[in-house]
């Protein structure tokens, strides 16, 4: 099995570069990644699987948009928040429920909820004409900020007391909290009523079976990473020692993926790619590890 861990984030954070359909891309979306991907998509024999390590919501528009909706993925925040679903689903903001006596104004970029003469919320739309997200107000400042799923569900909402973000919840598809992230240190706090996160067995096979619920070892954790950290791991010890991982030259990558595991170099006929092996050893904090793909 080949595995592509991509670093389609948004500067170095853990999400990704979805935008409003107005706003100018600084840089193209196409990257080495997607052309391997690709190449590897048209190959039936070769098995392959996406790792998705970011908050990803809008995933399944930014595959479609590279010819890849088909391709096989597993999502650390799909896992995280036990979200199960796999299809596209269409979500329209009528479908939302709203206070009664809103009225709505469709400005050329996005479109505003008034009560009265007061700002009420805005929704805004990304390249494909999905919404991706709305902003509540309160006295003119923004209170609540909702993230949505291409799938149909609100999938985290970020809470602003003056205007100012203190914490994100990542939403399960019920809409129960599953982590929350505090924005002051970044420290994470798991719901202590439904403390699991989804393995899938038998990954070996290259075949999605029915999840397990694992126990997150911790009710709280430092930060997101070691949290994204934990759940990768878990993954990366389903996977057989003949893998090979491709990993796009990332901090956030060399950060979290090097702590359970090390990287060795192996030649095949046309060029050194580097193999993601599971690392049995305690985390070398002094060690710095480097990895590259080298032609010929």
């Amino acid at each position: 099995m080949l595995y592509f861990i991509p670093a389609w984030y948004k500067q170095n954070m853990w999400c990704e570069n979805e935008q409003q359909w107005y706003m100018r891309r600084l840089k193209s979306e196409f990257d080495e990644t997607i052309k391997q991907i690709t190449l590897f998509h048209r190959n039936v024999d070769r098995p392959y699987r996406i790792l998705v390590l970011g908050y990803s919501p809008n995933f399944r528009h930014f595959l479609h948009r590279q010819g890849m909706y088909r391709s096989k993925y597993w999502s650390c925040f799909d896992a995280i928040a036990q979200v199960r679903r796999k299809k596209v689903a269409v979500l329209s903001y009528h479908d939302i429920k709203w206070p009664k006596g809103l009225e709505f104004v469709y400005s050329p970029f996005s479109i505003i909820a008034l009560q009265g003469d007061v700002k009420y919320a805005q929704v805004e739309f990304g390249e494909d004409g999905n919404p991706i997200s709305i902003d509540m107000f309160e006295d003119g400042k923004i209170c609540r900020r909702n993230y949505y799923d291409d799938r149909g569900f609100v999938s985290s909402t970020v809470i602003y007391e003056n205007g100012i973000e203190q914490y994100q919840d990542f939403l399960m598809e019920n809409g129960i909290w599953k982590i929350r992230e505090y924005k002051n240190d970044g420290h994470v706090v798991v719901n202590p009523t439904c403390p699991d996160y989804d393995l899938v067995p038998d990954v070996k096979s290259g075949k999605a079976g029915e999840p397990v619920e694992i126990r997150f070892t911790k009710a709280e954790y430092d930060s997101l990473e070691a949290v994204i950290e934990e759940v990768f791991a878990s993954y990366v010890n389903l996977t057989r020692q003949g893998d090979s991982f491709f990993v796009a030259m990332h901090p956030l990558h060399i950060r979290v993926a090097v702590s359970y595991t090390h990287l060795r170099a192996h030649e095949t006929d046309s060029y050194l790619v580097c193999r993601l092996l599971l690392e049995k050893k305690k985390k070398q904090t002094s060690e710095t590890v480097s990895y590259t793909q080298l032609r010929e």
